[in-house]
């Protein structure tokens, strides 16, 4: 009888410790890629504003200092020829409608201040104070031929964007005057909001993390800056408490470790190899992951609402997508300068055109009043 010896390889199970490295290595990875791609889309981002900046804004001061010439000129007809009732509110009317789409566009222009002072008293229900979009920004636009203009006008386009995908309140950026509050109040209140969520399920505050709340407390009381006199010492260590505070608040083991490298402390501990700290870890990698997704997908919905991009594109052809949005809106504001300015030298430069054009105005005011 022929015997033969089989030798069976038998491996070690893998133990807990191992299984969360893997599950912590995968979670990085996925961290990494939505990084790289939340850079990718706020570098597109970034190009537009800077290109609409530099192109379509010195455009719209050029439109609404034509706008401001072609009021000048309105006034200045109503002023010098006579005119019956039905045609005097007619031009009453073109001038109010206009002096509301430049509201907050010549606050400190003396010749423009003086048209104010002067129309807005004759109309009871007139108050400037109230109406929307005075704002000193680009988002006062009214008419119809920019209504895709407003939408990128950066004020409002931020808080509504806020409004409709973070679910704040309008009410929450009343106060703000500029678009980098507004980006600083919206930044504040994601951060406030993740901080809430992160702590409503942060495992260091159970009762199983004694070891990361012992560490935690020895490196509060070694660099707490209240121990300090030296003014800059206790900048530093106020600075570096607030890290602390953070990355205890956050589970962020990682960031834990790096501070407690930077200080004196006897007897160091390395959390990343305990199963508390693996679990910590990861959970704060996948929070990461969702906060940098969130993020992401807001560059995503306004890069869409603006350029009409829904996915991700090479940046060459982004930057040809953005570069003919840009060309197509200049040509826009530039085609009602040009019109505005025609209109100015073709209806204003005699009482017969000018009476032609408000008698046309009338006929419209009737015609629309009958409905």
């Amino acid at each position: 009888m022929n015997a033969r010896l089989v030798i069976l390889e038998v491996k070690p199970l893998p133990n807990a410790n191992d299984q969360l490295k893997k599950k912590v290595k995968k979670a990085k990875s996925d961290l990494k890629r939505a990084q790289e791609k939340l850079e990718q889309w706020r570098e597109f981002s970034n190009l537009h504003e800077k290109i609409h900046a530099e192109r379509v804004r010195p455009e719209i001061e050029k439109y609404f200092l034509t706008k401001k010439r072609w009021l000048i000129s309105l006034v200045e007809v109503l002023d010098k020829y006579d005119w019956n009732e039905l045609e005097e509110e007619s031009i009453t009317s073109q001038i109010l409608d206009t002096i509301e789409e430049l509201e907050g566009r010549f606050l400190g222009d003396a010749e423009y201040s003086v048209l104010v002072s002067r129309f807005e008293d004759s109309d009871d229900d007139w108050n400037f104070q109230d109406v929307e979009g005075s704002e000193n920004d680009d988002s006062a636009f009214s008419s119809k031929e920019f209504e895709k203009l407003i939408d990128q006008e950066q004020m409002d386009f931020y808080i509504n964007e806020a409004v409709d995908n973070l679910g704040f309140n309008k009410e929450d950026f009343d106060d703000c005057e500029s678009t980098p509050e507004v980006i600083a109040r919206i930044q504040a209140k994601i951060n406030a909001k993740r901080m809430g969520e992160d702590n409503s399920s942060a495992p260091l505050r159970s009762k199983n993390s004694s070891q990361l709340k012992d560490l935690y407390r020895k490196l509060a009381s070694l660099i707490h800056p209240d121990k300090e006199i030296d003014p800059i010492a206790k900048a530093s260590k106020t600075e570096l408490m607030q890290k602390l505070n953070n990355a205890y608040r956050n589970n962020d083991i990682e960031s834990l470790m790096h501070i407690q490298s930077q200080v004196a402390i006897d007897f160091p501990v390395d959390l990343l190899s305990t199963e508390e700290g693996l679990k910590a870890t990861l959970e704060h990698t996948k929070n990461e992951f969702q906060r940098i997704k969130r993020e992401t997908e807001s560059f995503m919905s306004r890069l869409k609402q603006n350029l009409g991009i829904a996915k991700s594109h090479k940046k060459q052809d982004v930057e040809i997508i953005i570069e003919q949005t840009i060309a197509e809106q200049c040509k826009a504001i530039v085609h009602q300068q040009q019109f505005l300015e025609t209109e100015i030298v073709k209806h204003f430069s005699t009482k017969k055109t000018a009476k032609a054009l408000i008698r046309r105005w009338v006929k419209e005011d009737q015609f629309f009043g009958s409905f």
